[in-house]
């Protein structure tokens, strides 16, 4: 018995040895995948991943990307769960390896394989969870097309959007709203339980993040003077759709004034004309009572002392038409006096008599003038011996209400940068016509030209796949950057090289020149495409503290039609949303900083930050001034402080003294 237990004593260490290498196998295999997926064809085979599979987060989140491609959705389904296990949390640039980085949404890749499984009830609670995680345009995409299934199946019964507008204001009742706003805004909320998926207004698409059962849109429509009817169209998941139509009477124009009689020192009679109504007149400063009505007839009496007379005209929008009647008793008997402001100083086309033409002059303006303002308020006068019928401003006709031989038109006129002609025409009761032409040059102030808005170098996007002509997409996402005017921006050599070599430039048109000085920030971006569909992620990093500023990211499904360049506007305009302008007031100035209150945002309202660039600048002309101001750059500086409405900026110590109360603050 001795003799078996000794025996047994002297084979222990080997058993131990040989227990000890067998649970180091085991827990070595535990480390390694469980299987290796097989999907395919022979030509092609998916389930696979690059390098070697080490049974991180990342390699089951790629071999899933993998097998989805190749449409072995169980697979994938099986790596998902596995790479969530690991790694919960969708995420836009997750940290891999060292400074290896990857966009991973697995929860929403898991929602697209139920939902390409049929199975939309896990599909919408994995896309929900994604975009409560890190929001995705695919993900919505997505979730729409779910949430268009189970409203199918469960037959619920139609219902169509309710739009409330919150600009304009006006009576619903009113067939017609009257403004004189440039531009005209048009906001509010459309509301509905099967999900608002969009909103048109007139031929805009208006910008939704994503549908909703309440969303908020606005747009600025730039509307010219006279009647416009702008639809704004509500459309949910299911297709029904809500119309409520918008009727714009634009009006910019003060009221027609004319004079029946005018005897200095005595009375001053007349009408007053405008399609807008709500008529009000003053008279030497003093109030003149009037009828209601949009033609109403005045009769005024004057002291011994009032020679001089200024009739002031209003209509109910505060459009106004002002002139100043003469002191000679011999000019105002002339004839009837018809006006719509004040001449400033003439530029004569012809002396007046009854076989000529009426003469035209254009008021506060010369010969190839330079002009900073985008719209100009022309005024022109206009003289007759014959009734003046007929008047046009580029082709448009002005209604001149009614017959006279001597009358002013105040008219807004848009203005395009570089050189423009104005042309004027009056055709009176004989038929004789009289033409002025009047060139004039637009300048872009100079803190609003481009050089001065904040600068982004633009590197080539990195693609998933070598497909060259996705070039294009880049290139188109340029032209609507450009077109936006937001940015200075400056094209990486590289990708200017490759727009070379696929013939863009030629075929597209010339890129921006690089602009002067040192970028800001770079944008960088990478392209996907899979079998569902294309995604293009994009992110602006500023170059001094490599922090990322804005993300954002648009998707073009596999069937989209077309969408290539609707796609790359979209993410134009995601980043010019991300970036608004802000036009500042200074109110208040102390030591070596200026509290600064925002007065304007375009496109919308958005989030300053401390460090961000500004220009201080001065409008150097009266508001009213027809030519405008340059508005020169004053000091470059950067916020320092944010606080409740207002924010705090640097004043260099050189220009202590200089900036003042009435100087402006405007962001890069």
């Amino acid at each position: 018995m001795m003799e078996i237990w000794q025996k047994h004593r002297k084979r222990r260490p080997l058993k131990i040895a040989l227990l000890f290498f067998l649970l180091s196998g085991i827990f070595f295999l535990a480390g390694c995948p469980v299987q290796q997926r097989v999907c395919g064809t022979d030509a092609i085979q998916y389930c696979d991943v690059r390098g070697n599979f080490t049974g991180q987060w990342y390699d089951f989140y790629e071999r899933a990307l993998s097998c989805m491609e190749g449409g072995c959705y169980a697979s994938a389904q099986e790596d998902l769960t596995e790479a969530i296990a690991r790694r919960y949390e969708d995420q836009r640039r997750a940290r891999a390896m060292g400074m290896h980085f990857l966009d991973y949404f697995p929860h929403r890749e898991l929602g697209l394989v139920h939902y390409l499984s049929g199975n939309d009830e896990s599909a919408r609670d994995q896309l929900e969870l994604s975009i409560a995680q890190y929001p995705s345009e695919k993900a919505h995409y997505y979730l729409d097309l779910v949430r268009k299934r189970l409203m199918a199946s469960r037959q619920l019964h139609p219902t169509a959007p309710v739009i409330l507008l919150s600009s304009p204001e006006a009576d619903e009742k009113e067939a017609v709203i009257w403004t004189r706003d440039d531009p005209v805004r048009i906001a509010g909320i459309a509301k509905d339980e099967q999900f608002v998926s969009a909103v048109r207004i007139g031929e805009k698409e208006a910008f939704l993040e994503a549908s909703g059962r309440e969303v908020q849109f606005e747009e600025q429509l730039r509307l010219d003077g006279g009647r416009h009817e702008i639809p704004v169209v509500a459309e949910n998941l299911p297709g029904q759709k809500t119309v409520r139509k918008l009727i714009f009477q634009v009006d910019r124009s003060g009221p027609v004034l004319l004079i029946e009689r005018f005897v200095p020192r005595y009375f001053v009679k007349g009408h007053l004309f405008d399609d807008a109504g709500g008529l009000s007149l003053s008279i030497n400063g003093r109030p003149a009572e009037l009828s209601p009505g949009k033609r109403v007839g005045f009769d005024f009496e004057l002291s011994m002392e009032e020679d001089h007379v200024e009739i002031a005209a209003w209509d109910r929008l505060g459009n106004e038409t002002r002139i100043l009647l003469p002191d000679s008793g011999a000019e105002a008997a002339s004839g009837p006096l018809f006006a719509s402001n004040d001449p400033l100083f003439a530029l004569w086309a012809g002396r007046s008599n009854r076989d000529a033409g009426p003469i035209i002059r254009i008021d506060g303006l010369a010969h190839e003038d330079l002009i900073y303002r985008e719209s100009l308020p022309l005024e022109a006068e206009l003289k007759g011996a014959n009734n003046i019928e007929t008047v046009e401003v580029n082709g448009a006709d002005v209604p001149v209400g009614l017959p006279g031989k001597h009358l002013f038109i105040n008219r807004f006129v848009r203005l395009a940068q570089g050189r423009n002609e104005i042309t004027v025409q009056a055709t009176d009761a004989r038929g004789l016509t009289s033409h002025l032409r009047l060139p004039l040059i637009r300048k872009v102030p100079e803190v609003m030209q481009v050089k001065h808005r904040y600068g982004l170098s633009i590197h080539p996007f990195e693609f998933t796949q070598g497909a060259a002509d996705r070039l294009l997409f880049q290139y188109r996402f340029l032209d609507h950057l450009v077109e936006l005017k937001r940015f200075r921006l400056m094209v990486n050599e590289d990708l200017r090289s490759s727009f070379a070599a696929q013939n863009l430039l030629k075929n597209q048109g010339e890129m921006p020149e690089n602009g002067n000085g040192a970028p800001h920030a770079v944008l960088l971006g990478i392209l996907y495409e899979t079998r569902e569909g294309m995604e293009i992620a994009a992110r602006i990093v500023e170059i001094e503290s490599r922090q990322t500023l804005a993300t954002a990211d648009v998707f073009l499904p596999a069937n989209g039609e077309n969408g290539m360049d609707q796609m790359s506007a979209r993410l134009a305009r995601k980043f010019f949303r991300s970036f608004p302008m802000v036009t500042s007031d200074i109110i208040h100035i102390f030591g070596d900083r200026m509290e600064v209150k925002p007065t304007q945002w375009m496109p919308v309202k958005g989030n300053l930050r401390v460090g961000w660039p500004l220009l201080v600048y001065r409008e150097q002309s009266p508001e009213n001034d027809l030519h405008g101001s340059d508005m020169p750059v004053l000091q470059e500086t950067s916020v320092i402080e944010i606080g409740d409405g207002t924010f705090s900026a640097e004043l260099a110590d050189q220009e202590k003294g200089k900036i003042r109360l009435m100087d402006r603050v405007i962001t890069r």
